[in-house]
């Protein structure tokens, strides 16, 4: 932790995250048993401010494991939610579903066939395939959607 100073008189901040100042505690017409007082009070409060700054950064409860930790998970929801939204012939017939992960976003995907026996994966061919966003971190359906 660093501190800032403030003014000539002695006053010190820590840096903005806690917004915490620590008064100098001079004065030429206090006292010196003021003084003291003074000072004990700005040590409380550097106390306290490290204590705040150590707690602000320190989290007592562990990250919490996503509810979509792998790409299983993620085509299993999506496939729940697609059949809901365009029936289960149609998502059947765009099986196997493969899952990718970009910036916590899990992109699942139906797989396109071109022919009636299925056997043309991967050809050039016209239409789409049922897709759906999900979030990873809490399993929300974000989008779905079928390509033309």
């Amino acid at each position: 932790m660093r501190f800032e100073r403030v003014d000539n008189l002695g006053a010190y901040r820590i840096p903005s995250e806690t917004g915490l100042l620590i008064p100098s505690g001079y004065n030429k017409k206090t006292p010196v048993i003021g003084r003291m007082a003074c000072m004990k009070t700005a040590v409380a409060l550097t106390v306290l401010a490290v204590l705040t700054q150590f707690a602000l950064g320190q989290s007592t409860q562990p990250t919490p494991a996503p509810k979509v930790p792998d790409a299983a998970t993620a085509v299993r929801l999506a496939e729940k939610v697609l059949e809901s939204v365009y029936g289960r012939k149609k998502i059947e017939a765009e099986e196997p579903f493969e899952a990718s992960l970009s910036s916590g976003i899990r992109h699942v995907g139906g797989t396109l066939y071109c022919g009636k026996d299925r056997s043309h994966k991967g050809v050039q061919c016209l239409g789409g395939v049922a897709m759906a966003d999900i979030r990873q971190s809490d399993g929300h359906v974000l989008k779905t959607g079928h390509g033309k």
